[in-house]
């Protein structure tokens, strides 16, 4: 009896071992796991402050505001060679653009180019307009306050949109926010209430 009293406390005393040892690796490996994302560089697993530093892509659909009855140049590059041109016409008095990219107040333009009547294809699927001939309007139908920040995500208040606004300019993107210019003030606000189509709302 005293024989299997021993040989039971031995197992006991062994398995307890076992899984203190147990235990301490699991420990260890997400200490390894939490210091291995801790210190990434990419993006698999990354803060909302990180993805606003570096501005993700996202795409906003804004329409063509300008009062040059000449047309609007859509060049290959920044301020470089004009590539085309949107002609406001009877046919084609509006267009819906879609923009990816800010660049020192030029925008990066996406394929094709949605007018009323015809499409227009950009060379080289490749073009960008000026930030002064393009505009949104906000969507806050309801009568739903807007808040402009002076930087996106947590900034301060700088001033609030309390009704529908149209033409409004654009200035630069991050991700989900856009600095736009209201009333000559210049901050930030979610993409979310804006409109980017001039003849009806987007709701």
């Amino acid at each position: 009896m005293k024989k299997v009293i021993i040989h039971t406390f031995l197992i006991l005393l062994m398995l307890a071992c076992k899984n203190n040892q147990i235990n301490k690796e699991k420990l260890l490996t997400s200490k390894i796991e939490t210091s291995f994302y801790k210190n990434q560089k990419n993006d698999h697993y990354p803060s909302k402050r990180k993805s606003l530093k570096q501005c993700f892509s996202k795409q906003i659909r804004v329409y063509l505001d300008d009062p040059d009855t000449s047309g609007t140049n859509i060049r290959k590059k920044p301020n470089g060679e004009v590539i085309t041109k949107l002609i406001v016409d009877n046919l084609n008095h509006d267009y819906i653009i879609t923009v990816t990219e800010a660049k020192n107040g030029w925008f990066k333009i996406k394929n094709p180019i949605i007018g009323m009547e015809n499409d227009v294809i950009i060379p080289n699927n490749e073009g960008w307009i000026h930030g002064s001939v393009i505009a949104v309007d906000t969507r806050n139908y309801s009568g739903q306050h807007i808040n402009i920040l002076d930087k996106p995500i947590d900034g301060k208040i700088m001033t609030i949109i309390k009704e529908e606004t149209i033409q409004l300019k654009l200035k630069e993107l991050c991700g989900d926010w856009v600095k736009i210019e209201y009333n000559n003030t210049i901050g930030w606000i979610e993409s979310k209430w804006l409109c980017g189509n001039p003849l009806t709302n987007c709701s």
